[in-house]
């Protein structure tokens, strides 16, 4: 380069002041230094030493010269398409792994190259360490990223790419080991001066040992699998009476789930609070936090809403726990991204002095060591949302040798606040059940972006499934990740109920209501959350909506279909449902009758769940003749209903006035704004509210397939907080969703009968409540049963259930036999109900 050896050792000198101040200039192409003159290049380094002995951070966004420039992800669905998204921003090759359930789905979409690895099932595709290695050869990918999920902490998975030759995105083997197991975790977190929970963790597995422990420890004590992770076989012990039993448990599914049944016990905190800290440390000894989220939000040790910066979090207890993931992200020698979890003792939090913090913190902790997950988080978008970094370019970076791209912790951005839901196909209404089946109509908010790490981006989406895709039996039943920003948590809870609304999922039934419902709970909007908290509100999360409302969206519906029903083809052919070609449609001497049979949806919140909703439109004698005015008859429920060009008005006879202003879109979308009061001394009662309280709400009707579904979106003109009768808060932006299926419609002309049908499904007849394979039959054809019986176990979705008897009787017919695969709604098998039993109905 310069030959003069008094050039040459300046030159030397000053890149190892560099080398030695723990920056990179990995970004400085050495090709345009050695086209500058000496004089020249000394001024470039002098100047970038300079700005790293001030702190000065040198822009990052040229692009990196990576040692490889093919990249496979070992994974399918969101986390796929989420790292294909980086990965092409930064000049990369991408491939992507599909076993035949994926073989047309988003993440091979993405790609620019795909792979089959296998058949559906995980064991033989996307934890097939073989095939998938066999994969990376064949298309000549040097570096493998494992997302979350399957082999991501799989530390013989990693081995196997190092043997291979082949760059894996994620820590070293032996980090990966070390923190692969609980127990062998904790010991080292004590050696290193971390907190840890109060516990035993020892190798005496004996039944004596671990109960003379528990009661050490003193109960309630949390049982753990030492292996693991999900929350698979813990088991909450509170007296010691019933702690053998559980150990026994927490054994039979660490052995099922893990291979393992190595227990540790920690000290159960009641009120507890679930905080993680994202770090990444590089291959050069550096390791920073990017700050804390707060999961506390939990079902079952499943996270279901995540947020950062952790609310109620004091400056000095923020830097404590991002230096104490630091220290244990180094005990461990760490690289690349990963997240250290602690557990918060709630009820010492407000208590906590800041002024002492730095003191006693050590010897009296707020807060206690859990575990570290060796790879990168499902929820690691609200991270990047308030620090504005690409968490996955940072995987990339490490991986290719390059130090950090920040180094110094205080010059790593906090800006905001973000929230994170995941969207499941699953009914919280029915025991949290996963759903399969086919996403008929998929939509998001306008505002939204794709996988946007910018926190200007005011909500993000992060989604492997499209219109048309099938959430099947084999995977996790995620449908999308949820996430936005705001200047501050209330602002970004807003914010998230609102793009809650406008987030529209057709075809299976999903968790966005009931997710809506937490994050209007007075409680969530205090900050008042902690891992008890879905337990102590769970009943208010599930509770069915009031009868008035059900007879208000079942009126609603069958206006709606009428209308679909009657002028369908002139709909097709104007691109105007409202339009209608004739008003005056009647018969000589005949009553003009539409009759609808509605059947609350299993996964509908109605409270007349699982019975016929029968509606009945008879047409009237109008004064206008340019509409059509109907009586709506809903048991005792009536309404007058005329239908105009341009609008509906529905004058209900129990003290609701609707006037409703209505447009269509071409996707069978009825939208209704609604005006009304209510009356008082009825049902529908506003607490300590006067007479004539008026609401105004939006209701769209949409019709997908055999089923109704209709959304009102309240927005109520009362001051202040208050409640209606049998609903808590129907606030703005508020969603209360209803889901018919229609067992019966039809527009009909007769001499003033009643039409009367009746297609319910007989109560001993038992259908499937989502695809899945038998698993067992734990009955013959001919047993006589009684009602809760099990008969078979059905296994979807990681998850096994059992079908029950509805009734006392015997076996009519099972259908399916053990491993046969059932679609949804399949009739399993029939029970011929006792005589009693068919009295009981006949009366009903």
């Amino acid at each position: 380069m310069w030959k003069g050896l008094p050039f040459r050792n300046y030159f030397e000198n000053l890149c190892k002041s560099i080398w030695l101040s723990s920056y990179t200039c990995s970004s400085f192409s050495l090709g345009v230094l050695r086209k500058q003159s000496f004089h020249s290049t000394r001024l470039v380094l002098e100047t970038l030493k300079e700005h790293i002995e001030t702190g000065k951070v040198i822009d990052r966004n040229t692009q990196p010269s990576f040692r490889f420039d093919k990249l496979l992800v070992a994974n399918r669905g969101e986390i796929a398409c989420r790292v294909f998204r980086t990965a092409k921003r930064l000049g990369l090759k991408t491939v992507a792994i599909y076993s035949d359930a994926d073989r047309n789905s988003m993440h091979v979409d993405w790609a620019d190259e795909a792979v089959r690895i296998g058949p559906p099932p995980s064991t033989e595709s996307y934890l097939n360490m073989n095939n998938i290695i066999r994969a990376a050869k064949q298309v000549g990918a040097q570096v493998i990223h494992p997302g979350y999920g399957f082999l991501s902490e799989n530390s013989i998975f990693a081995e196997k790419c190092q043997q291979n030759g082949i760059l894996f995105v994620g820590p070293p083997v032996e980090a990966i080991k070390k923190m692969g197991s609980k127990a062998a975790a904790r010991s080292i977190m004590q050696a290193a001066g971390v907190p840890v929970v109060p516990g035993y963790h020892g190798d005496d597995q004996s039944d004596k040992r671990l109960l003379e422990e528990a009661k050490r420890i003193g109960f309630p004590v949390m049982i753990k699998p030492s292996m693991g992770g999900g929350g698979k076989g813990m088991k909450i012990v509170h007296s010691e009476s019933e702690f053998l039993s559980l150990l026994e448990a927490s054994r039979a599914e660490a052995s099922s789930s893990f291979g393992d049944t190595h227990i540790l016990l920690e000290k159960y905190l009641a009120v507890s609070r679930h905080v993680e800290v994202q770090i990444v440390a590089d291959k050069h000894g550096n390791c920073v936090h990017l700050y804390e989220r707060d999961c506390s939000v939990q079902r079952r040790h499943q996270k279901i809403i995540e947020e950062a910066p952790a609310p109620g979090i004091s400056s000095s207890l923020r830097s404590l726990l991002g230096e104490t993931a630091v220290a244990a992200a180094k005990a461990v020698g760490y690289e690349n991204a990963g997240t250290v979890e602690f557990i918060l003792d709630a009820t010492r939090l407000e208590s906590f002095n800041e002024q002492s913090a730095e003191k006693d913190w050590k010897t009296n902790p707020p807060f206690y060591f859990m575990e570290m997950n060796t790879r990168l988080q499902v929820e690691h978008p609200v991270t990047e949302m308030i620090t504005g970094q690409d968490l996955v370019e940072w995987q990339l970076r490490v991986t290719n040798e390059e130090y950090l791209p920040i180094l110094h912790q205080h010059q790593i951005p906090l800006r905001g606040h973000a929230m994170e839901v995941r969207i499941y196909a699953e009914n919280p209404f029915d025991q949290f059940l996963p759903q399969a089946g086919t996403i008929r109509k998929l939509s998001y908010p306008t505002t939204s972006q794709s996988f946007s790490s910018n926190p200007s981006i005011p909500i993000r989406i992060d989604s492997g499934m499209k219109e048309g895709d099938m959430v099947g039996v084999f995977y996790d039943p995620m449908i999308a990740k949820l996430i936005v920003s705001g200047q501050s948590r209330e602002a970004a809870r807003q914010k998230l109920v609102e793009a809650l609304f406008h987030t529209r999922v057709f075809g299976i039934p999903t968790n966005i209501e009931f997710v809506q419902r937490i994050l209007r709970l007075e409680e969530f909007a205090a900050t008042g959350i902690d891992t008890g908290f879905l337990e102590r509100n769970m009943e208010d999360l599930i509770m069915p909506l009031p009868g008035w409302v059900v007879r208000h969206c079942a009126v609603c519906a069958s206006v709606a279909q009428f209308l679909f029903d009657s002028h369908v083809q002139h709909s097709r052919q104007n691109g105007d449902p409202w339009c209608l070609p004739s008003l005056s449609l009647f018969r000589l001497h005949l009553e003009q009758r539409y009759s609808m049979e509605l059947i609350p949806d299993k996964f509908s919140t109605a409270a007349e769940k699982d019975k016929e909703i029968q509606i009945q439109l008879t047409r009237l004698e109008d004064s206008e003749p340019s509409g059509l005015l109907f009586l709506a008859k809903l048991k005792e429920h009536q309404a007058m209903v005329r239908i105009l060009e341009k609008q509906i008005v529905l004058n209900e006879l129990d003290g609701m006035a609707i006037r409703a202003g209505t447009k269509a879109s071409a996707d069978y979308m009825i939208r209704m704004k609604l005006e009304w009061k209510l009356s008082q001394g009825s049902e529908t009662d506003v607490l300590s509210e006067p007479y004539g309280t008026t609401f105004r709400e939006w209701i769209d009707v949409y019709q997908v397939g055999p089923q109704v579904v209709v959304y009102r979106e309240g927005q109520s003109s009362l001051i202040g907080n208050k409640s209606i009768l049998g609903y808590k808060d129907l606030t703005d932006s508020s969603a209360i969703v209803a889901r018919f299926n229609r067992s019966k419609s039809m527009l009909a002309f007769e001499r003033g009968e009643s039409l009367e049908s009746s297609s319910t499904i007989s109560h001993g007849t038992v259908q499937t409540p989502m695809p899945g394979r038998v698993a067992k039959v734990l009955a013959t054809v001919g047993q006589q049963v009684n009602k809760g019986d099990p008969i078979l176990v059905l296994e979807a979705m990681k998850m096994t259930h059992q079908i029950l008897s509805p009734v006392a009787g015997y076996i009519k017919e099972i259908h399916f036999g053990p491993n046969d695969l059932v679609s949804g709604e399949a009739t399993l098998f029939e029970i011929q109900p006792n005589a009693e039993e068919r009295t009981i109905e006949n009366k009903a």
